[in-house]
């Protein structure tokens, strides 16, 4: 597995790639997804989808990390900001004129350095649940309205925490806008 220095992760933003090792990861992936449609519904749809992902990455070998967020590696370690957890659901109606969705998504809580067991306060990224919405109406066929709430619960929960600290997920947002297509 190769790593690089990059300023965002906290680095000095060399590009400088670093050996981290040998590496194992596996996982599984399912989604299960339907939509409903019924002639007296009058052209509407209902959509609705579920996926889940398992992911599971370790070293597969010990070394001292030249990286400093590293540092001790053992074989063995779990990989850092690799969540073993994500669960989503949306729903929806559509038509021919206008569409509305809810989706959610869900984070197992991840470590930030490498290791084993228990993680650390210090070194976890929590979980998370954030759930969105979007909407869109179409006036004819050349202009059409939308909008969205992205964390419609405005949840506080941290993405990472490098570098330099906690870095915290998107708080509520709202965006609306009018599309034109010429």
């Amino acid at each position: 597995m190769l790593g690089s220095d990059l300023a965002a992760a906290g680095g000095g933003g060399t590009g400088d790639q670093f050996n981290a090792g040998e590496a194992t990861m596996y996982g599984l992936e399912a989604e299960l997804s339907y939509a409903a449609t019924n002639s007296s519904w009058k052209g509407l749809l209902f959509p609705i989808s579920l996926a889940y992902t398992y992911t599971m990455g370790e070293f597969g070998s010990s070394f001292a990390a030249s990286n400093e967020d590293w540092g001790n590696v053992e074989s063995g370690d779990q990989l850092p900001y690799l969540s073993a957890h994500q669960l989503t659901a949306n729903a929806g109606i559509e038509h021919r004129s206008f569409s509305f969705s809810i989706s959610s998504k869900y984070v197992s809580e991840m470590r930030t350095e490498p290791g084993k067991g228990t993680i650390a306060a210090t070194e976890k990224i929590g979980a998370n649940f954030i759930v969105d919405a979007s909407a869109s109406y179409r006036f004819n066929s050349f202009i059409s309205a939308f909008g969205s709430v992205t964390n419609i619960g405005n949840e506080v929960y941290e993405v990472a925490r490098r570098p330099a600290g906690v870095r915290p997920g998107m708080p509520r947002s709202f965006q609306l806008g009018v599309k034109a297509n010429l």
